[in-house]
């Protein structure tokens, strides 16, 4: 059975071809994400796998009332990169947005839209929300249960990602 987070989680490993490095796939609420990068961060042969990552926010809903999809849902994601808590936001733009944040954002909503398994009908664009977020390098993430991040991030938040999933043809 086809699944949202799989889709996305096959997306993101096209991605990492595409753009030329890994880009780490990471899905589940606030805390789970806290928990999975400080894990990540413990030992240098995971830490350098934690970023740039994307996140897919969960739980989400799937309406599953048009019978002709499997379901049609709106997600939330952030792209992030690990900064410094010193830079400006000018250096932010020049150091991870510029030549990082923006680069995989455009390549991401590329590989979402060229995915024959999603539908956006005839609007031809994945209808969404983008937002660089420049305060998460100044103010250290927490996890609802206050544990912090080990490091400091930027990040591009995209929300209300609107697709629709296709019912699975037989092969």
């Amino acid at each position: 059975m086809i699944n949202v987070v799989d889709i996305f989680g096959d997306i993101v490993r096209r991605l990492n071809e595409k753009v030329g490095f890994p880009i780490n796939y990471i899905f589940g609420d606030a805390d789970y994400i806290g928990f999975t990068l400080n894990a990540m961060l413990q030992t240098p042969e995971t830490a350098k796998e934690a970023y740039p990552f994307i996140c897919l926010y969960s739980p989400f809903d799937e309406d599953k009332t048009d019978r002709s999809l499997h379901c049609k849902t709106s997600l939330d994601f952030i792209i992030a990169v690990n900064t410094q808590p010193d830079y400006t936001n000018e250096q932010r733009k020049e150091i991870s947005f510029k030549p990082c944040l923006q680069p995989i954002y455009e390549s991401f909503i590329g590989a979402i839209f060229e995915d024959k398994r999603l539908d956006f009908g005839y609007q031809g664009a994945v209808s969404h929300h983008y937002s660089d977020n420049y305060r998460y390098g100044r103010n250290t993430l927490k996890t609802p249960q206050g544990e912090l991040l080990k490091h400091r991030i930027d990040a591009i938040d995209l929300t209300r990602v609107q697709i629709n999933l296709k019912k699975e043809m037989c092969k």
